[in-house]
């Protein structure tokens, strides 16, 4: 036969006449009459009774300024001498003695072990367990920090699942074991979608070409930025310092490849047939002053090509229409390596048929007949200058 003390509603009634006895009677100074076995019913103090005051706290919204009555402000025995910090060491109201055995309080279910020191990016932590609102048995979600960086950042209560959450990639994720993958794949693609321009190679080694402590659960990853090391224009593209294709962002060295073509003939100076002066990056593309600089590590191809001497590059014919090779149109061919766009009549007829200034050439023919006229250097070729003999 069950007593009527079994149930919570009973015992939150002798909760409350043992208060207003203790008001009554100068703070239970005096001796009371007590039921057998005390206030609490036998299991009080046992995890694994029906009894346990756990059960009832949360069965009767933790009614802890009834316990402070008696135990006292701090729990330590107040009017009755009784302890409640003998068991709780912690503390009463640490977040660990009601959910959770660690430092933060983490709870057994779900995922909250792999969540340590993120209760606020998921939850509206109280400053105590005294502010009103906590504890009140129920489990609020609200995104704020890390899982509010995406403002559609959401939690799914009956499917229990994450959605656009930012430290998950913004992929959906269960919250209930199985735990989901939590490797790279986990979050994100390895590599990303958004760098299928790069030749990256597998992680973590792959990464870490360009991140600090990839795929490590550290203060440097998931944490709201993306974090890159100080790279150099040859640390995607190119060798040497101003990272000069080949290889190209894909780590192809084809100058078949657009991300290739002419870079070589036009950047590097050891090369002993230039017909001129060697161009810098900054003469055809907008060069950042960081490697994450906006509009720098876009995902699209082609690279922006801004001409700073004028003219246009079309990329789908892949051809300049630029002074470099006198405004000839269609200008050559970037990924032609044959070598006919460094001819003399590849750029200007030869001999031109008219001057820069619009008037009428001499006629003359090959190359000795130029040199009675003109001094030809590759240091001085191709300047957008018209070199005489003095």
């Amino acid at each position: 036969m069950r007593s009527i003390l079994d149930s919570p509603a009973a015992w939150t009634a002798l909760l409350v006449a043992a208060i207003a006895c203790a008001a009554a009677g100068g703070a239970c100074v005096v001796e009371r009459e007590r039921p057998a076995g005390g206030v609490h019913p036998a299991g009080w103090t046992d995890a694994r009774s029906r009894s346990f005051h756990g059960v009832f706290l949360k069965q009767a919204g933790y009614p802890l300024g009834d316990c402070r009555v008696c135990h006292g402000d701090d729990y330590a025995g107040g009017p009755v001498g009784s302890s409640c910090v003998e068991c709780h060491q912690q503390g009463v109201e640490a977040c660990d003695t009601c959910h959770g055995g660690s430092l933060h309080g983490l709870p057994a279910t779900g995922a909250h072990w792999a969540h340590a020191g993120l209760c606020e990016d998921c939850h509206r932590v109280p400053e105590d367990a005294r502010s009103g609102l906590h504890p009140n048995g129920a489990v609020e979600v609200t995104f704020s920090g890390l899982g509010a960086i995406d403002p559609t950042a959401a939690w799914d209560p009956g499917a229990r699942r994450c959605a656009n959450v930012y430290c998950h990639g913004g992929m959906e994720t269960p919250w209930e074991p199985p735990a989901p993958d939590l490797d790279c794949n986990g979050c994100h693609g390895a590599p990303p979608e958004s760098h299928s321009r790069w030749a990256v190679g597998a992680p973590p080694e792959g990464c870490a070409r360009c991140h600090p402590h990839p795929g490590a659960a550290s203060g440097e990853h998931v944490n709201g930025s993306l974090d890159t090391l100080p790279l150099g224009c040859d640390g995607c593209h190119g060798k040497g310092p101003r990272g000069a294709p080949p290889p190209a962002l894909d780590g192809s060295a084809d100058p078949g490849d657009p991300g290739v073509g002419a870079h070589r003939r036009h950047l590097d100076i050891t090369l002993d047939d230039r017909i001129g002066a060697p161009a810098r990056c900054e003469d055809c593309h907008p060069v950042p002053a960081s490697v994450e600089d906006p509009g720098h590590l876009d995902a699209a191809a082609p690279a922006d090509v801004t001409l700073i001497s004028g003219g246009h590059y079309d990329a789908a014919e892949q051809r300049c229409t630029v002074s470099c090779h006198w405004d000839r149109s269609p200008g050559p061919r970037w990924t032609d390596s044959s070598g006919a766009e460094r001819a003399c009549d590849a750029c200007h007829e030869s001999p031109p048929s008219e001057t820069r200034a619009g008037t009428a050439h001499p006629s003359a023919q090959g190359l000795d007949a130029c040199l009675t006229c003109h001094t030809f250097e590759p240091a001085s070729h191709v300047d957008g200058h018209v070199d005489i003999v003095q």
